[in-house]
């Protein structure tokens, strides 16, 4: 399966395989690695094709976002709210942590996105979410290959 690494920091990495744009961030991003993440997104969003419809999922096992990091993410979503809409078909984020889970759920429920989306306790709880959406992905396939990515980062 191909996979493009598009960018990386050492605590994040941004990947891209069969109309999937993964990010998987580590424990140890901080805040000028949160930063640059925001920047890397913002052009993301900002150069993503209208045409070129795709499934995001954010692989996040336990990791602290300040007050103002929540606020830059919200920020920069709402500002591409429309953009995003036609082009993501759906999202998924990952987390272990149940507190996280609530939050976000709690989060989307008060200010839905314009994509379907869901939060999953872990990955292949996420990847069956995503290919029950977008058929040409393959769980199976894809979980080994997105755990070897997110080994590459601390």
């Amino acid at each position: 399966m191909p996979v493009e690494v598009v960018e990386s920091d050492g605590h994040w990495i941004y990947a891209q395989l069969a109309g999937l744009h993964y990010v998987y961030m580590s424990e140890a991003t901080d805040a000028a690695s949160y930063d640059r993440h925001i920047d890397y997104l913002r052009r993301v969003i900002a150069e993503q094709p209208l045409d070129q419809v795709v499934g995001v999922l954010y692989h996040v096992p336990r990791m602290s976002v300040s007050p103002g990091q929540r606020r830059a993410m919200s920020d920069l979503l709402a500002a591409s709210y429309d953009k995003l809409g036609p082009v993501v078909s759906s999202f998924v984020m990952v987390t272990s942590s149940a507190f996280n889970r609530g939050l976000l759920r709690t989060i989307f429920w008060f200010a839905p996105p314009p994509y379907p989306f869901n939060v999953a306790a872990n990955l292949r709880e996420g990847l069956r979410y995503l290919a029950a959406r977008e058929p040409e992905l393959d769980p199976d396939a894809l979980e080994p290959v997105l755990l070897e990515l997110a080994g590459r980062v601390s």
